[in-house]
């Protein structure tokens, strides 16, 4: 013991620093784990602005943080600069946020170490990876049939457009308004795509075509934040003369006026669970399910006029 603290004394007196570099080459890995994000071109001019994005990379780094791991990041909205540089990725484990499947199996071929997924949309149910997501359709189901029974027949799909997540909410839409016997065509339900029109562009639709509808249903609390808003400055009271509806429950549905009606789901769990997955995978764990759904929640707030 006398040795030891002799020892580290001299150490903290001559300021010495241990080189993790060197330590970790020769544990054979490098503490790193990679966070690979696609960001669709035109849809932000900084993804992490977005309350999903920051909520769940900042989780992912806090556990990362405590499990003594460092956080890389790649995002990018070209994914053959990311799959060319895969193979010099010096990491222990990724996180995919948010990728296509075909891109995934294209990383694969170049990256051999563990990965999971989350909200890969069209992941096989028998792939090998493991994907956390929620089942997206059902709870764009719930939000429609909340609509319909408040009601509202004639409604509007807000969001960037019919791909990726915000097509599988729109296809939970679609469900509950055939299943109530209602018309889902794009006359009847008319889809209003921020990817075609722009943000601004989207939301002067939805204000000029607002007397085709009693109800928007938005892809995520931030459009409906910004819709909202746009609306208010419009003069167009919200729920009196036009009811909406998030996706998320982030702080945009709390903090907007009137408080969003929406469906939450916990990102942070997400971005906590996937960290927890990973890890158990780098040291040799096996998962029997590799579908994982979060579950997610109906939160009745004042964005919504009842009708009946």
């Amino acid at each position: 013991p006398a040795t030891i603290a002799m020892v580290q004394k001299a150490l903290k007196e001559s300021g010495y620093v241990p080189n993790m570099g060197a330590r970790n080459l020769a544990q054979n890995q490098s503490k790193i784990i990679g966070v690979v994000m696609k960001e669709r071109k035109g849809r932000y001019t900084n993804l992490l602005c977005d309350p999903f994005y920051g909520e769940l990379v900042g989780a992912i780094e806090k556990i990362v943080r405590t499990k003594d791991y460092y956080l890389m990041m790649n995002i990018s909205d070209n994914m053959q600069d990311t799959l060319k540089n895969a193979a010099t990725w010096n990491v222990d484990g990724v996180i995919m946020v948010s990728l296509d499947y075909e891109d995934v199996l294209e990383l694969r071929k170049s990256y051999k170490k563990p990965m999971v997924l989350i909200d890969c949309y069209n992941c096989p149910e028998d792939a090998p990876e493991i994907n956390i997501t929620l089942d997206e359709q059902k709870g764009a189901f719930d939000v429609t049939e909340y609509l319909i029974r408040s009601g509202h027949s004639r409604l509007a799909y807000f969001a960037y457009g019919t791909e990726g997540i915000a097509g599988e909410r729109y296809k939970g839409c679609v469900r509950a308004l055939q299943e109530y016997g209602l018309p889902w065509d794009q006359e009847s339900f008319p889809v209003i795509s921020i990817g075609e029109m722009g943000l601004e562009g989207a939301m002067e639709a939805v204000c000029f075509g607002r007397d085709a509808y009693t109800a928007v249903i938005c892809g995520s609390d931030y459009y409906a934040a910004r819709l909202i808003n746009y609306m208010e400055d419009c003069g167009i009271r919200i729920p009196d003369d036009l009811s909406v509806t998030g996706f998320d429950d982030n702080e945009y549905a709390r903090l907007v006026r009137p408080h969003l009606t929406t469906v939450r789901q916990s990102v942070t769990e997400k971005g906590m669970r996937a960290v927890r997955i990973l890890l158990d995978l780098m040291n040799g764990r096996t998962y029997e399910e590799h579908n994982i759904r979060l579950p997610f929640k109906m939160v009745v707030r004042d964005s919504v006029r009842v009708l009946r």
